[in-house]
């Protein structure tokens, strides 16, 4: 069994049964992403679903994740926040796109205006 979370969380978990100290010896612990690791994160998933950012999109993102590092707290996503805004993205792209009066050539780049609705 294995079993993740955040490190006081799951260290009340494990104390919570005396059981499951004994059954629970190996620990890994995995540090935050940088913001180059975030940013590549996204850019990888953007990839992989055949979409990449304009570079106006490229620098709202990269001042989001500064931000975002600058002030995480005990619930900060790391690689989740990037998979969520990515999906986010993709959904206001999908509605712009689907708004337009007549459709774009390129419909995998994600624009300026898709990243700032996702980042407010």
């Amino acid at each position: 069994v294995i079993v993740v979370g955040y490190p006081q969380l799951m260290e009340k978990f494990i104390v919570s049964n005396p059981g499951l100290a004994s059954r629970f010896n190996k620990y890994i612990e995995f540090h935050d992403y940088n913001r180059e690791e975030l940013f590549q994160i996204f850019e990888y998933t953007c990839a992989k679903n055949s979409y990449r950012l304009d570079a106006d999109a490229a620098q709202i993102l990269k001042d989001f994740i500064d931000k975002l590092t600058a002030h995480k707290d005990e619930n900060f996503g790391n690689a989740r926040a990037m998979r969520n805004i990515f999906e986010q993205c993709i959904a206001f792209h999908a509605n712009r796109i689907m708004n337009m009066p007549k459709i774009p050539d390129d419909l995998s780049t994600l624009a300026k205006s898709d990243i700032i609705r996702c980042v407010r």
